[in-house]
């Protein structure tokens, strides 16, 4: 199982300026304006599920049920 903490610390150590998390993919990470795939397993939708609900506020999840999907920052 992925903890959240981990990619950030991953991202941080690499002064990525944010990550993204999609199902079928590893996590990636920007870094000076390109992505590079972080070495990570590929995320399944629980992975992903898991990471996003521990991470989203209330409005976060009620725009979530209600549109399918987010675009937040944490």
């Amino acid at each position: 199982m992925l903890v959240v903490e981990n990619i950030l610390r991953t991202a941080l150590d690499a002064k990525a300026s944010d990550i993204h998390l999609t199902v079928g993919v590893p996590p990636k990470m920007r870094v000076n304006g390109s992505l590079y795939d972080m070495d990570y397993p590929v995320l399944v939708a629980s992975d992903t599920m898991s990471i996003a609900m521990r991470i989203m506020n209330d409005h976060h999840r009620a725009k979530f049920d209600e549109e399918g999907e987010v675009d937040m920052s944490f």
